[in-house]
Order: structure tokens, then C-alpha cells, then sequence
């Protein structure tokens, strides 16, 4: 294919009449051989020849059609795949207390928070003729309505496991017999006029429908706290294994798809363990999981990878646009990268320092963002609870005190006893702050 200079772009344009000159010219001007390829190379040093054939934009046209396959793929493993492996690994859903209709508090909650302050709440408690308690109790009974399910988690979690797994496992069979696997200046040697493996192909192919799938099916996954980056992480992939693909950046392109993918299986396996409740086993693999993130997102890339698409290609030939956009988006992908091992490190610190109660396990841990346990947050006790808080439910220390010593040592008793009184309160409020917080937030009892 070769293309139009610039001048010609006007020429083309003036001699079409309508829309259609204008589209040809916009056309012409994005496949720009300058944009793209070296100096002194053409489309036409790319076309197939002599038995070597090489990638093409429109070998991409058939990801589209084949990421709709993968959502129906996808559809079907977590129907008859991983729902009955939840079942085996005890997965269970959990019966959610669900908010009673009222149309005040639902109003608020839909167009201005979730989560309330206490003048809101006060305000809310006025309007609707609720309690203050009642106000806390509906707005935590409907964020709890908006969660996923454990078991939707799970199945999504197991799916992304499972290509992460296969992906991994077939890029390594693409590349380790491949000589730029070891050196990397062997990326480089004879580009870009490098032909193309079926091997080759077949992984581009799989991976970017893969990926187009997880942006097509992005608003009904779980929504993480890390939903932005996760977006800007996916459009950021398309588009770099897309350029790679129709400039034949395809050697850099396979180690870099294989490198994330080293990591990601690891990733899903703990999220899975983590819903089945396998709290330490879970920890475990996020151990080993944030060690390979870090040395491969961390040093890997950069230190190796990077310096091989930034460095390498000028002993070649000069900087051209494409070899800047290319190294750009390696950059964002490198800074999202920073930003995830940010969380990974934070996660770890509290974890080795005693700080997440029960390691990983001990509170909602959701990688994208580990939330520590919930203690008693809008607690209201009963009479019972409040008299036990307020140190006025202690017969026994009391009546021990004026039935067997003197006034004095009795009133120092009495006092005592209070106070012991007053600190078993506390404890009930603790014990029944993390009851109640456990079946406002989890939801009751196992269905």
C-alpha cells in the first residue's frame, strides 16, 4: 500500500467533489509512510512476498467479531465452569438485608451520595420522618444491594484466570525459541522488514479480542475502586498492540504481552482463593503475586524493555512520529504500573506489620484496593448495652462489696465493680459493633 504526500492530500482533495475527496484525503494523511515507518521505507516494502508475509492493519478487522465470541465464551465458562467450581470451593451467596422503599432517602442516595455526613442524615431524618438510626441503617442496607454478588466476583475472577493462564502459557511457546528472546538486539535486526509467524498471529489475534471483550463488558464486571485506571489501562493496550501490529513493532510486541500476562494469572488466582475463603492460601499467592509484579512491571519493563524500544531503535535510524507515540504509550502504561504497585506495596506493608487484621484475609480485601474490617460504624445498642456501657449493670461486684466488707473497702469495691462493668460494656459494644457490621456488610446468614 503506499501513500500520498502532502501536497497531494489537497490535490486529491480538489479533484473529488463531496465527501467522499475529503475522507480520501483524511485517509492518505493518517497512513502516512512518515507517521509511521522509518525514513525512506513505503507501505509497499511491507507487502507480502517471495513466501514471507507480513501483519497488515487489516489483519485487526477480525478482533471485533472475535472479542463478541469471547463475551459468549465467557458466558458459558462461568455458567458451567466456575459456578460449579464455586460450589466445590464453598462459595455461597449471602442473603442481603434489602432497604425499604422511601422515595426521600432514595432520591438522595441516586443523585447526590452514597455515603451521607450527619447534617445530611439529620436533614434526611426530618424529611422522611425516620429515625436518625433507621437513616444510617437504609443507606448501609443500600450499598449493600449495589455490591456484586461474592459468587459474580468469583465467576469473573475464574475467567480471567483461565486466559491469563492459557495466554502466559502459549506467548512463552511463542517466543523462548525465538533469538530475541535472549538478545534483545535482535528485536531490531532487519527492521522493519521482518515477516510474520502464524505463531505470531495468532497471539496478537487472541490477545486483542481479548482485551476489546474486557472493554466491551467493563460496565457490567465489577466496579473497583481503580474503575478509571482500569479503562485508561485497557484503551492504552488496544492501541499499543494495535500500532506494534501494522508497524511490526511484533517482536517488542510478544515480550511485552507476555511479561504482563507472567503476573495477571497469579493476580486472579488470589482474588479466587480469597472468595472461597482460603485466607492464607490466598495470602500466599499475593505474596508471590506483588514479588513477580514488582521485578517484572518494575525493573523488567522499564530497565529492559523499554530500553530496548528507546534506546536500540536510534542506532538504526533517526526518531520518527511513530517511535515517539509508540514509547508514549509505554509510558502510560508504565505510570498505571507505578500506581499499582503503589497499592501492592501498601497492601504488603500492612500485612507484614500486623496493621490488616488476619493478614489479607482479615478484611475485605478486593485487589484494586483492600478496605480494612468495619468496627461499629452507625452502632446502636440496646438498653441492656447502653446501661453495661455506662457502667450502671454490675449487681454482682456491688452486692460482693456491701455484703462482705466495711463502707469503705465496700465503696472501693463498688467502684471496682463498676468500672469492670464499664469495660465489659465495651467489649459487648466491640463484639457487637463487628456483628452487626458483619451482617449489615456481608449480609446475613448463607443462602
Amino acid at each position: 500500500m503506499t501513500s500520498l504526500p502532502p501536497a497531494a492530500w489537497r490535490e486529491a482533495a480538489a479533484a473529488a467533489p463531496g465527501g467522499g475527496a475529503m475522507f480520501q484525503a483524511l485517509y492518505n494523511c493518517f497512513w502516512w509512510e512518515r507517521l509511521w515507518l522509518p525514513a525512506n521505507l513505503t507501505w509497499a516494502d511491507l507487502e507480502d512476498r517471495d513466501g514471507r508475509v507480513y501483519a497488515k492493519a487489516s489483519d485487526l478487522y477480525i478482533t471485533i467479531p472475535l472479542a463478541f465470541v469471547f463475551l459468549v465464551v465467557r458466558h458459558l465458562f462461568e455458567t458451567y465452569v466456575a459456578t460449579p467450581l464455586a460450589g466445590l470451593l464453598n462459595v455461597k451467596e449471602k442473603i442481603r438485608l434489602k432497604a425499604t422503599p422511601n422515595p426521600v432517602l432514595e432520591k438522595f442516595y441516586a443523585t447526590t451520595s452514597k455515603h451521607p455526613k450527619q447534617a445530611d442524615v439529620e436533614m434526611l431524618s426530618k424529611k422522611s420522618g425516620c429515625t436518625v438510626r433507621q437513616v444510617e441503617r437504609w443507606f448501609r442496607r443500600r450499598r449493600n444491594q449495589d455490591r456484586p454478588s461474592l459468587l459474580k466476583k468469583f465467576r469473573e475472577a475464574s475467567w480471567r484466570f483461565t486466559f491469563y493462564l492459557i495466554a502466559f502459557i502459549a506467548g512463552m511457546a511463542v517466543i523462548v525459541d525465538k533469538p530475541w528472546f535472549y538478545d534483545l538486539r535482535e528485536v531490531w535486526k532487519g527492521y522493519p522488514i521482518q515477516s510474520m509467524l502464524p505463531s505470531q498471529y495468532w497471539y496478537y489475534m487472541i490477545e486483542l479480542s481479548f482485551y476489546w471483550s474486557l472493554l466491551f463488558s467493563i460496565a457490567s464486571d465489577v466496579k473497583r475502586k481503580d474503575f478509571k485506571e482500569q479503562i485508561i489501562h485497557h484503551v492504552a493496550t488496544i492501541i499499543l498492540i494495535s500500532f506494534s501490529w501494522f508497524a511490526n513493532y511484533i517482536r517488542a510486541g510478544t515480550l511485552i504481552m507476555a511479561l504482563h500476562d507472567s503476573s495477571d494469572y497469579l493476580l486472579e488466582s488470589a482474588k479466587m482463593f480469597n472468595y472461597a475463603g482460603w485466607r492464607n492460601t490466598c495470602n500466599n499467592i499475593f505474596i508471590v503475586f506483588a514479588a513477580v509484579f514488582i521485578v517484572t512491571r518494575l525493573v523488567i519493563l522499564p530497565f529492559w524493555i523499554m530500553h530496548c524500544t528507546v534506546v536500540y531503535p536510534l542506532e538504526l535510524y533517526p526518531a520518527f512520529f511513530g517511535y515517539y507515540f509508540f514509547n508514549f504509550m509505554m509510558a502510560v502504561l508504565q505510570a498505571l504500573h507505578i500506581f499499582w504497585a503503589y497499592l501492592i506495596i501498601r497492601m504488603a506493608q500492612k500485612f507484614i506489620t500486623g496493621k490488616a487484621r488476619g493478614g489479607l484475609g482479615g478484611g475485605r480485601w478486593d485487589p484494586g484496593g483492600w478496605r480494612p474490617p468495619h468496627l461499629g460504624a452507625g452502632l446502636h445498642l440496646a438498653p441492656e448495652s447502653r446501661r453495661a456501657l455506662h457502667g450502671q449493670w454490675a449487681p454482682e461486684p456491688l452486692a460482693l462489696a456491701r455484703g462482705s466488707v466495711g463502707d469503705a473497702q465496700g465503696r472501693a469495691l463498688g467502684a471496682a465493680g463498676l468500672f469492670g462493668a464499664h469495660r465489659r460494656g465495651q467489649t459487648a459494644v466491640v463484639a457487637m459493633g463487628e456483628a452487626e457490621a458483619r451482617q449489615e456488610e456481608g449480609g446475613g446468614a448463607t443462602a
